[in-house]
């Protein structure tokens, strides 16, 4: 990970939230922007921000209408898939992944589909996208939500549209080690009209408090969190690129080796969280 520097912009930002009164989301400017110019970036209709990408999850599952003794398929290299299905009592059913890529195989998924499957949580892992063309095929001829685990994946694309444009909701993360880093928090992106309501009522929208539409929790982000994220936004691709340019040095230096390969697919522009190899 290059050097993170938190600077100006920030400060600048921030002191504007603190001047203002308002740190919550309730009334705020900030966090609508940061949401607008979110999902502008990732070339989807609607963004929704709330405290962690595992409440993004959690939300997203229950636009599934996933319940007891439904299934949702996952990978099994990161937990927290199967947790969004278990907060939902929902039960996980694991699709193996792809050996080359560590992303989920898309032949595997479809072998794991039953008629109890709702959604599927697929992780872009460590920032190189899964075969997203294939999954959705797959997943919408059986209609299942295709959700996109993208904690690690901000601005990864697969065959030139970027993660969290696929499936029917992206899932990011802002927590401090990523790479936009917040403190904490998540966003979820959509181009469904319906399921950005739905989110939006777990972020703690404001008719959670004046009109009944269930049982919703209180996700949302708060101000001072999403003016960090408008400063942050402003210069991710340089980030990104340095990112990339830290990965080529790697795979030059593994390169030819037999025993030690980096994560390979076609069509997938990976953003590294992480540098990983098989």
């Amino acid at each position: 990970m290059p050097e993170r520097i938190y600077g100006k912009r920030e400060l600048e930002l921030l002191e504007q939230v603190l001047m203002s009164g308002n740190l919550g989301a309730l009334g705020g400017k900030f966090t609508p922007e940061f949401e607008e110019k979110f999902a502008k970036m990732t070339g989807t209709r609607y963004a929704v921000a709330m405290n962690s990408a595992m409440s993004v999850l959690h939300s997203s599952v229950i636009c599934a209408v996933a319940g007891a003794g439904d299934e949702v398929i996952c990978d099994p290299v990161f937990i927290f898939g199967a947790m969004a299905a278990l907060y939902n009592n929902a039960i996980p059913k694991f699709a193996d992944i792809d050996p080359a890529s560590y992303a989920m195989d898309p032949g595997k998924l479809e072998e794991a589909i039953t008629e109890r499957t709702k959604a599927v949580i697929v992780t872009h892992p460590w920032g190189f996208p899964a075969q997203m063309d294939h999954i959705v095929e797959i997943a919408h001829r059986h209609s299942i939500l295709v959700i996109e685990d993208c904690a690690h994946a901000i601005l990864a694309s697969y065959k030139d549209r970027y993660a969290g444009a696929w499936g029917d909701i992206g899932s990011f993360s802002f927590q401090a080690s990523k790479q936009m880093s917040l403190g904490d928090g998540g966003i979820a992106t959509t181009n469904s009209e319906e399921f950005a309501k739905q989110l939006d009522l777990n972020a703690g929208a404001p008719t959670f408090h004046s009109i009944g539409h269930g049982l919703h929790y209180n996700f949302r982000m708060n101000e001072l969190t999403s003016a960090v994220g408008i400063a942050q936004l402003e210069r991710l691709p340089d980030l990104i690129e340095g990112l990339k340019k830290n990965a080529k040095y790697y795979d030059e230096a593994v390169r030819g080796c037999k025993w030690l390969r980096p994560q390979i697919a076609s069509g997938a522009v990976s953003t590294y969280h992480y540098w990983a190899a098989t």
